[in-house]
């Protein structure tokens, strides 16, 4: 998460980044890992720079850099095919370009379109673009001399990220695209190779397996397991269940279970109640294995989660008086006030066009409101439009919906008229196809 780097003005407070991600298909709750400063506060990228990297797993353990030992991966040949997610390819290319002559070389992909995956694309270290197999348009990728030595060993890494399983990364070509006599001398750019004590990741010592049920009623007990695995010989092992505040872990939060054998599973249960009133939502379980392995103390942690559906509105409601869920790009959204600035509470009255609203939703973009209907809906009526505020005090503009009884089922935002009225919308649903 970072910010704009334009000051001057509010802008620069808006956070650029992930505010935010759902699944499109799926309600699952999304949780997050948080990645391990590695290099501490001084980095790993003097050279290169932070800009240089991004955050995959492969990236912080060096794999894109020279002298990485890849021995033991995998030989394979292009095109390749793999399961959805990251895979990482590694090659050396040996060049002997003539030394009085400028020769240009890039990187070409070479690959059917209807393929959906992508790929960071890194050359001694260095990041030299990304391609996007489905999308395009870039497939030549130019490789300046300096990142790449014209006369001597070259490291070719790159990252595939499959959308779909059995698509991999394509042909991969270098392509020699012209050549003049003599040109400047370019000296090779210097920068850090593989070095096992700065990017020696840290060996876990098992792992845990959390499940709980995907949903839970306010004030009732679901049951959550968890189970361990260590690596090596596990003395004094011991389990341990930490829950959200306000979620209630009833039996014994930590369990002993004796030694356990390298390779060998054991597990415990817990039962755990939700909050009465349902607030906190989300329920996030997170089981703690700790054991001594080899003479030292270790753990090693997992979680899972679990929610209480927000209740169905029933009869009229407007959308501003029932439960929803929200991102926002800007502060908090506001229940029958504008956005107003970053904090919560901060909005003024409701404006479209000169009319004032009592009741409705201020939202910036990007903003995304859920509401749980649970088949309980007939129609939405709303007004939809950007707060008359803007320009005075709003950054960038406050949208804002005010919204007429008879409850919903959230639709696209509809186009203004030329003349920038907000025209009302009432898309019309029924039934359980709500």
């Amino acid at each position: 998460m970072g910010h704009n780097q334009t000051y001057g003005n509010n802008a620069h407070k808006e956070p650029r980044g992930v505010v935010g991600a759902r699944l499109i298909g799926s309600d699952a709750t999304i949780t997050w890992r948080l990645h391990g400063n590695t290099g501490r506060e001084d980095g790993l990228y003097e050279v290169r720079g932070a800009y240089n990297n991004g955050g995959l797993h492969g990236e912080n353990a060096g794999w894109s850099l020279p002298g990485f030992p890849d021995r033991k991966w995998i030989a394979t040949t292009l095109p390749a095919t793999q399961e959805p997610g990251v895979t990482w390819y590694r090659t050396t290319v040996d060049l002997d370009l003539p030394r009085d002559q400028d020769t240009q070389v890039s990187l070409v992909f070479d690959d059917d379109k209807a393929k959906r995956y992508r790929a960071l694309v890194f050359v001694n270290g260095w990041n030299v673009g990304q391609y996007v197999n489905h999308i395009g348009p870039q497939t030549e990728f130019s490789l300046p001399t300096g990142v790449l030595d014209p006369n001597g060993r070259n490291t070719v890494a790159i990252a595939s990220w499959a959308a779909e399983p059995g698509v991999g990364l394509g042909k991969i070509s270098l392509r020699a695209t012209g050549s003049v006599l003599g040109g400047i001398g370019v000296d090779r750019l210097r920068a850090p190779s593989y070095d096992p004590r700065t990017y020696a990741q840290p060996v876990g010592s098992g792992k845990v397996e959390v499940t709980a049920p995907k949903s839970v009623d306010a004030g009732a007990t679901v049951t959550v397991r968890a189970r361990y695995t260590p690596v090596a010989d596990a003395r004094d092992v011991k389990l341990r269940l930490d829950a959200s505040a306000s979620w209630a872990v009833t039996t014994p939060v930590e369990l002993s279970l004796g030694h356990v054998r390298a390779g060998r599973t054991v597990s415990a249960t817990w039962q755990v109640a939700a909050p009465p009133n349902g607030e906190p939502r989300i329920g996030v379980f997170t089981a703690t294995g700790s054991s001594s392995q080899r003479g030292r103390t270790t753990s090693t942690a997992g979680a899972a989660t679990t929610v209480v559906p927000i209740p169905p509105p029933t009869g009229t409601a407007y959308v501003s008086d029932i439960a929803f869920t929200a991102g926002n790009g800007w502060g908090p959204v506001e229940r029958d006030t504008s956005n107003g600035e970053a904090g919560a509470g901060d909005g003024k009255p409701i404006t479209l066009n000169g009319t004032t609203y009592a009741k409705g939703l201020g939202v910036h973009a990007n903003g995304d409101i859920q509401i749980f209907l649970g088949g309980n809906c007939s129609r939405l009526t709303a007004i939809v439009g950007v707060d008359d505020e803007v320009g005075q005090t709003a950054p960038s503009g406050s949208p804002s919906a005010a919204t007429a009884p008879r409850w919903p089922k959230p639709t696209p935002s509809p186009a203004t008229t030329p003349a920038g009225r907000s025209p009302p919308t009432s898309p019309a649903c029924s039934g359980s196809a709500c």
